[in-house]
């Protein structure tokens, strides 16, 4: 009871007094998923994507490229840090992505595969899967060498899918451990399609170090609800099951398509956004809903992420 109480109250405050957490805005969350979508691609894919970053959105940016061959579960990984440069009196923003799971086929069975894994400490702050953990622990040794280059630019981190839980955990560890303030105290997080992958004592430190944090959501997105919180029913996940999971942030749910503005909820769950759907096991064995989940996961913005982002972005968001 008194963690619901905490939960009723924390939301209050942190809308107050992070109000820009909880507005749309349209140009700025189609750049993120840009930048998201490009981090699927080869580097010649990437430097495509980012090379449209100047007629798209009139933004003259350049970029970094990191993969590995396997990170987490023997998959492959990867990272890309777009670098905005300063404008006018504006700082320059970093706006690092990590590439999502890498196929369509890899996808539910990575999702099974990492909800198995073990919880992991998060420095005291709470649990995550250590699936998303090690993946973002093979590819910090890069980022660091990319936040040393700029540490007067803001910064902003973003993914789909698996991508989405790394960046999520990556904006949380920047928050406690980056070393410029400039980095700490200006961190925005924009993930599409993030599974879950904390506790709920992760969940609630992570709108303390990172309350600008927003979960964009379309539709019936069936990854953005696993690890089911409970096998026979739907909703909101328990708050006070220290070994469930829990989400973080604003969501920002497109219940009736991405051409209309979201229905906006938060921060952590709320019955008032995706979670009011019905996602359970009998619907997950039904061929036809299992599509939809899945399409609703893999396009957003009227594109089909993956193929988007390995093509070198080939159209506007």
């Amino acid at each position: 009871m008194l963690a619901v109480l905490f939960l009723c109250i924390a939301s209050v405050l942190v809308s107050n007094v992070f109000p820009s957490a909880v507005f749309y805005d349209t140009e700025k969350t189609k750049l993120f998923f840009h930048i998201a979508a490009s981090a699927y691609g080869n580097q010649q894919a990437t430097n495509e994507c980012v090379r449209k970053i100047n007629p798209i959105f009139g933004i003259n940016a350049q970029y970094e490229w990191h993969s590995l061959d396997h990170c987490s579960l023997e998959a492959p990984c990867s990272v890309i840090a777009v670098i905005i440069p300063p404008e006018g009196n504006k700082k320059g923003e970093l706006v690092i992505a990590f590439e999502g799971t890498n196929n369509y086929s890899k996808l539910f069975w990575q999702a099974v595969g990492a909800n198995m894994m073990p919880l992991a400490d998060f420095y005291g702050k709470g649990k995550v899967n250590s699936y998303y953990l090690n993946a973002l622990t093979a590819l910090w040794t890069y980022i660091e060498v990319i936040l040393k280059k700029y540490p007067d630019h803001t910064i902003a981190f973003t993914g789909h899918s698996k991508g989405g839980a790394v960046a999520a955990i990556a904006a949380f560890y920047c928050a406690l451990f980056c070393k410029s303030d400039t980095h700490k105290k200006n961190i925005q997080l924009h993930t599409f399609g993030e599974p879950r992958h904390g506790n709920p004592d992760y969940a609630m430190n992570h709108g303390e170090y990172v309350p600008r944090s927003v979960r964009y959501v379309n539709g019936s997105d069936g990854i953005a609800h696993l690890p089911m919180c409970d096998i026979s029913r739907n909703g909101m996940c328990d708050v006070n099951n220290p070994n469930g999971f829990f989400h973080q942030g604003h969501e920002f749910w497109f219940n009736k398509g991405m051409d209309e503005d979201p229905v906006i909820c938060g921060p952590w769950e709320s019955m008032k956004c995706s979670n009011q759907l019905v996602f359970d096991i009998q619907l997950l064995l039904n061929p036809r809903k299992m599509m939809e989940y899945v399409s609703d996961h893999q396009i957003y913005f009227g594109k089909w992420v993956y193929y988007y982002g390995r093509a070198g972005c080939p159209n506007t968001p």
